[in-house]
This record gives C-alpha cells, sequence and structure tokens, in this order.
C-alpha cells in the first residue's frame, strides 16, 4: 500500500503577536463589559441619584451651611424629638398590625381547608389596589362627627355629641396603614408556609402532635423570615407616607422633612433630614436581607406542599366559621368598605362627577400605571439577570 505524507508549513509565531485563540477571550470580554456591565453600572448610577443628592446635602455650603445648621438645632430643640417618638410609635404598632393580620390570614388559606380559600387567596392582595391615603378620606368622611353614621346614630336615637372615637388620629392612623400594608406580610408568608410548612405539619400529624402545636412550633418558625421582610416593607411605606399623617394631621419625621422644605425654604435642612430618615430605612433593608438569607437557608431540602401527603387540614363548625371571618374582615377593612364609603355620594347623585374630565383623568392613570410597571418589570429583569 502506498503511503503518502504531506508536510504542510507552519509559520512560527512572532513574539507580540496574538493569536485567534488569545483574542476570542479579549473580544468576549469586551462584549460582555459593553452589553451588560456598563448598563448596569448606568442604571445603578441613575437609581442611586436620589441617594447621592442627600448625601451631598451635608458637604459644606457657606452661608447656606449656617442657616441649615441653625434650623436644624432649633427643630432638635423643639419639635424634631415629638416628630421622632410618634414615627416609632406609628411603625411600632403599624408593624404589630400588619405582621399579625399578615401571618394569621397567610396560615389560614395555607394550612387550611374551608370554603372559599382559593377565592381568599387573592381576595386578600385587593388592599394593594388602594392607596394609604385614600382609604383615610374614605374613613374619615363615614366615621367623622359630620358623616353619615353619626348623623344617623343621632337621628335615630336622639343622642348627642360625638358618638364615635375621632377618625383622624395616631390609633385612627395606624388601623388605615395596618389594613392597607398587610398584603405584604401576608404575600410573603404565605409562599413561606406554601413551600416548608405543609408536609412538616404533616409529618408532625403523623408523630401524634396536635394541631395547636405543629402551628406554634413548626408553621410559625419557618414563616418567621418572611414575616420580618413583609413588615420589614409595610415599614419603608408607612416611614415614606405624607398623604395619610398630613391628612389626619400626625406630627412624623416626613411632616418635619416637608416643613423645614417648605414652611422653612431650606432645602439643605430638608434633605439632610430625610439622610437620617434614609439611614433608618436602611436598616431595615438590611434586616430584610438578611431574613431574605435565612429564608433561602430554611429552603434547602424541603419539598413541594402540593404532594398528596400534605394537604390543608379540614375545618368544620366554629373553626371553620372563625376562620372564615378572620380572612373576611381584612378584604372588608381594607377594600370593600372604603369602597363603599366613597361610591355612598355618588349613589344620590352622579351628577356630581365631572365625567368628561374623569375619564381623562382615569385614562392618564391607566397610561402612567402601564408605562411605569412596565419599566419596573424590565428593570428588575435587567438587574435580576445581570447581577
Amino acid at each position: 500500500m502506498l503511503k503518502i505524507r504531506i508536510c504542510i508549513p507552519v509559520a512560527p509565531c512572532r513574539a507580540g503577536s496574538a493569536s485567534p485563540l488569545s483574542a476570542e477571550p479579549f473580544v468576549l470580554r469586551f462584549t460582555r463589559f459593553f452589553f451588560r456591565t456598563l448598563p448596569l453600572i448606568l442604571l445603578v448610577g441613575v437609581l442611586a441619584l436620589p441617594v447621592l443628592a442627600l448625601l451631598a446635602s451635608w458637604l459644606p455650603w457657606g452661608v447656606v451651611a449656617a442657616d441649615t445648621g441653625t434650623i436644624l438645632r432649633e427643630m432638635a430643640g423643639t419639635v424634631l424629638p415629638g416628630y421622632v417618638w410618634t414615627t416609632l410609635w406609628l411603625g411600632l404598632w403599624v408593624a404589630v398590625g400588619a405582621a399579625v393580620v399578615g401571618t394569621a390570614t397567610a396560615a389560614a388559606v395555607t394550612l387550611f381547608e374551608f370554603p372559599g380559600r382559593r377565592v381568599f387567596e387573592w381576595l386578600l392582595l385587593l388592599p394593594l389596589a388602594m392607596p394609604a391615603y385614600v382609604t383615610a378620606y374614605a374613613y374619615t368622611d363615614f366615621l367623622q362627627f359630620s358623616g353619615p353614621l353619626q348623623v344617623g346614630l343621632r337621628e335615630a336615637f336622639a343622642l348627642e355629641g360625638r358618638l364615635l372615637p375621632e377618625v383622624r388620629s395616631l390609633w385612627g392612623a395606624i388601623w388605615v396603614f395596618t389594613f392597607a400594608l398587610y398584603p405584604y406580610v401576608y404575600l410573603l408568608a404565605r409562599t413561606a408556609l406554601g413551600e416548608r410548612a405543609a408536609h412538616l405539619m404533616e409529618a408532625a400529624r403523623l408523630l401524634g402532635a396536635p394541631l395547636s402545636r405543629r402551628i406554634t412550633t413548626i408553621a410559625l418558625p419557618l414563616a418567621r423570615p418572611a414575616v420580618a421582610a413583609g413588615v420589614a416593607l409595610a415599614l419603608m411605606e408607612t416611614l415614606a407616607d405624607f398623604g395619610v399623617t398630613s391628612y389626619f394631621g400626625i406630627q412624623t419625621f416626613t411632616t418635619g422633612i416637608i416643613k423645614a422644605w417648605l414652611s422653612m425654604d431650606n432645602r439643605i435642612a430638608a434633605a439632610q433630614l430625610a439622610t437620617m430618615l434614609l439611614a433608618l430605612v436602611l436598616l431595615l433593608l438590611w434586616l430584610e436581607h438578611r431574613a431574605e438569607r435565612r429564608m433561602r437557608f430554611t429552603a434547602k431540602g424541603t419539598g413541594h406542599a402540593g404532594a398528596t401527603e400534605a394537604q390543608p387540614v379540614p375545618l368544620r363548625g366554629l373553626s371553620r366559621g372563625l376562620v372564615w371571618g378572620a380572612c373576611t374582615l381584612p378584604v372588608f377593612m381594607g377594600f370593600v368598605a372604603p369602597v363603599l364609603f366613597m361610591l355612598r355620594p355618588l349613589a344620590s347623585d352622579w351628577s356630581v362627577l365631572p365625567w368628561d374630565r374623569f375619564m381623562e383623568w382615569a385614562w392618564n392613570s391607566v397610561r402612567l400605571g402601564g408605562i411605569t410597571a412596565g419599566l419596573a418589570v424590565a428593570v428588575a429583569l435587567a438587574l435580576a439577570f445581570a447581577v
């Protein structure tokens, strides 16, 4: 057999010349930096601009800095301690209320079986569609001294004076914030309980543990990180709110920021006060991040709750009625009642609403909401895939 050998001369590589194999990683790194890292840096920079502007308020600004220091010292010696105390008291009770309502409803629709459970799973999210300040307006209009409820009671029973506590108060704001913001806790706690608790509670039942012990020793400890994260989100919403506190006449830290900016005409002082509030928000973010890490830790090695051996516990009799009432009350207080209160004036006279302008306002709201939702989803997806 004849063998033919073919020799192909190969030119030696010169010093300093780059081969195609060594050039390819550089091209990939440049492409990745240009299309992934650089847009992420620009996006983070745009999102960080408000925070950087607040931090820049602490730089020396000459006469402005002197005026700012005087204003802050005067506020610290007069009204600022009251603002801080009211804010802490409001945040404490909103955290307790949101945690109790959100955890109870999440446990009800996740761990138990009762009529309407599937419907309540999404009905309990409806208060998120009702802004807190709108809920405050609705309750005030219906429950105040000159509102239809007290007027009707006085006429029906020949009574005089105030019959109900003042709505526009600190406790009224706590009521509004609790039923407007509990869905943050409910949503996270429901996910945590659905993913981790059901099959473990079934295992505890097979070992002879009663229902009360299964809830207190298994379900609630597993949901604790999710509840902490939801409470942190609710507190951030409470601290940033100005509509409810302003309408109810409550002097919170946000009120001090607005007064320093508008009443005292000093935006630097307002920015420095906002920086102090930002520090508290960063603390809540850290707590929320820590809770999320604990959630990821507890999620390891767990199965899903949809297995046949981990079905919700059926309820009967009084227990079914109590759970159904516990799920109905937040939906009614946070969504149904405010909607009914606002529809009451329209039911008597539909002509009071300027329908032409109303349709324009509604279209603007829908358009703005759609654009905002699209941008929020796009930014969230970009950050999720880039990090």
